[in-house]
């Protein structure tokens, strides 16, 4: 009599779950250290020749709020959250109000910010 043949899935599954990268040694953490980090300031968009910056790179504490709410709310949600966080109150009201921003603009700064935040995190990963 012939073996049970293994369902599909199991090699789906196999293959899915197995990491491409060596499993780190149950033992070990990471250690974050206050201070290790050096900041500097990115300008994310300019009006009038007067520059918003944003702290680079950004804390992945923003990342990882802005990956919980694209999780519960939407992603739309979660960059305009941290366009509002990471420029703050006056330099949103100065984009929002300006009569000469157009779609593209704003598509341009949310395209760099989600570079500078989520997609730091996804380079990271690639390292």
């Amino acid at each position: 009599m012939a073996p049970p043949r293994k369902a599909p899935a199991d090699h789906l599954a196999r293959t899915m779950y197995q990491p491409e990268y060596e499993v780190a040694d149950p033992e070990s953490f990471v250690e974050i250290k206050t201070g290790s980090i050096d900041h500097s300031e990115t300008t994310l968009f300019a009006i009038d020749g007067h520059h918003y910056t944003i702290s680079t790179p950004v804390p992945a504490g923003f990342t990882l709020r802005a990956l919980e709410m694209m999780a519960k709310e939407s992603e739309a949600a979660a960059m305009m959250w941290l366009l509002k966080e990471l420029i703050g109150k006056a330099a949103f009201e100065a984009l929002a109000n300006h009569p000469d921003v157009t779609t593209e603009h704003l598509k341009a700064i949310l395209d760099r910010l989600q570079v500078l935040t989520i997609g730091a995190m996804e380079d990271a990963g690639k390292g």
